[in-house]
């Protein structure tokens, strides 16, 4: 999946800015040294890869006859090398009036943004300075520079990102926070999360199904500290491999369930954590903390929650309905209706249990294995089950040791059982040791014996007697259908809290007509 990111400053950045832009950059992206150490295998490969990497940086010097566009990461470029040239090389000269600021930016934003692809075939970061916004924050023509960042989070899905080290309750930043759903970003980032995977909207639907609750405003990001348990070094991550199909995810995370976190057979969950979060601080997605608030307060419990998405082979272009030229009409119509964001088409689902961390408070999101592909020959190989343990045979202390294996294996059915001896090639006249008169578990243990003495595909056991065979006895099929209490459980009152109250309007007591049409559209 394609990484936009659009950083804004006034004037030149400084040093420790620049950097300090850089690594929260980093973090947001995939990176080797992580993925190298957390198993992936069964996970949508494009989920944690990044095809393309663009940057634009812009300031208050620029000019109107400058030329700007996304540039792109070139391969053979550093990432370092590739952020920091862009933000040394900003014009150094200001030869345009103040007021002209805000509306040379806001043109330059709107070019960009019609520039970027389709709705979710990318993710795109707007990294505001906070000299810029103090600077035209007593200026009323940054209305026009506001309606611009306002599109990007509104129609692009930008996440808004205000670096202010030192200003953290200047209340003009929060104001901005509010209209944008912006975070705050000082000298301290956090070294435990890693690249963004996800952005959008949580959606319930009721049961009578006319009606649905949106919870806007989360994001899964790649848990280093989550992960560390369940790091695995024989696994080498090809970091650089590219794919001919482009990722498109839907905005929406649809919560179709809920259950105990510890009835989930933990063979359906694969070996890798995502965190569920909020934009902080969150002013304007209350319910959407409520909603978190109420699953950590629940020990034990665990949504389920189901990701649309497809892959296309070519990159996916702008969306026409979402142009420059669209939003000029909708700003400029007294019949201010916002239109509804055109979500993409997907056929194809990533389901995740989520619930809260044992280690941590967080809220922690494990994607299932496809359950299009759970079978007990898939699961012998992957089980993480295979775990040598030193077992005494007696009582007394210095009696010799034994290794064995617990195999915990998903639902076995008969039908399964007797595909997995045809394709194991096991000859008509061996058939009868497996009379039915044992119990599945034993019969497929004696399968994998016999298949260790004529076939090189099981050389990792050598000795099967040292291993005892579990399977479960819920056929997946039944499964996650085993509560419907969620609509009643997670029923959240819906605070409509407006914060955008005279933000706008108190920028100035004297408003053009145009303005107050766009005030009005904010605030409707």
């Amino acid at each position: 999946m394609e990484h936009y990111f659009l950083y804004i400053c006034n004037g030149i950045p400084t040093t420790e800015e620049k950097h300090l832009v850089l690594e929260y950059i980093q973090t947001l992206l995939p990176q080797p040294e992580v993925l190298c150490h957390i198993s992936t295998e069964g996970l949508l490969p494009q989920l944690l890869k990044c095809n393309s990497l663009y940057l634009c940086v812009l300031n208050s010097f620029i000019k109107e006859e400058e030329i700007v566009e996304w540039k792109e990461k070139n391969s053979e470029v550093s990432l370092d090398d590739f952020i920091l040239d862009l933000l040394e090389n900003v014009p150094k000269e200001q030869d345009i009036k103040i007021e002209d600021t805000s509306q040379i930016l806001s043109s330059y934003v709107h070019y960009l943004a019609d520039l970027l692809p389709s709705c979710g075939s990318h993710k795109l970061d707007v990294i505001l300075n906070h000299d810029i916004l103090t600077s035209l924050s007593s200026n009323e023509e940054d209305i026009q520079l506001t309606s611009a960042l306002y599109r990007l989070f509104r129609w692009h899905g930008a996440h808004t990102t205000i670096v202010q080290p030192d200003r953290i309750n200047d209340f003009n930043f929060k104001k901005w926070s509010g209209i944008l759903d912006a975070e705050f970003l000082n000298d301290k980032i956090d070294p435990s999360l890693s690249a963004v995977v996800w952005r959008g909207s949580l959606q319930l639907s009721h049961l009578s199904g006319t009606q649905t609750d949106s919870y806007p405003g989360f994001q899964l990001r790649l848990d280093v500290f989550e992960n560390e348990i369940l790091l695995d070094n024989s696994i080498s991550a090809d970091n650089e491999t590219m794919f001919d199909e482009n990722l498109i995810l839907s905005p929406i995370l649809s919560i179709i369930d809920e259950c105990n976190f510890s009835s989930i057979p933990f063979y359906l969950l694969l070996p890798v954590s995502f965190r569920l979060s909020i934009t902080e601080p969150n002013m304007f997605n209350e319910k959407s903390r409520k909603l978190l608030e109420n699953l950590r307060i629940k020990s034990g419990a665990a949504l389920i929650l189901r990701m649309g998405y497809s892959t296309v082979l070519n990159k996916p272009k702008s969306d026409a309905s979402l142009s420059s030229t669209k939003w000029e009409k909708i700003i400029s119509s007294r019949n201010i209706k916002f239109p509804d964001i055109c979500l993409p088409c997907v056929d194809k689902y990533i389901t995740l249990a989520v619930t809260r961390s044992s280690k941590s408070d967080n809220i922690i999101a494990y994607p299932f294995r496809d359950l299009a592909n759970i079978n007990a020959e898939l699961n012998f190989f992957i089980t993480d089950a295979l775990n040598l343990k030193p077992v005494s045979t007696s009582f007394e202390g210095d009696c010799e040791k034994e290794n064995y294996t617990d195999i915990e294996l998903p639902y076995l059915s008969e039908a399964l059982f007797r595909s997995l001896m045809n394709k194991m090639n096991i000859a008509e006249k061996n058939m009868e040791k497996y009379s039915g008169n044992c119990s599945l578990s034993d019969d497929f243990l004696q399968l994998l014996k016999d298949a260790t003495k004529h076939s090189e595909n099981f050389s990792l056991f050598f000795n099967m007697d040292s291993y005892k065979l579990f399977c479960d006895e819920i056929d997946p099929a039944d499964w996650p259908e085993r509560v419907h209490l969620l609509h009643k459980q997670f029923q959240i009152d819906e605070d409509k809290k407006n914060i955008l109250p005279n933000f706008l309007h108190n920028l100035s007591p004297q408003l053009t007509e145009k303005n107050g049409i766009l005030v009005y559209y904010l605030f409707s």
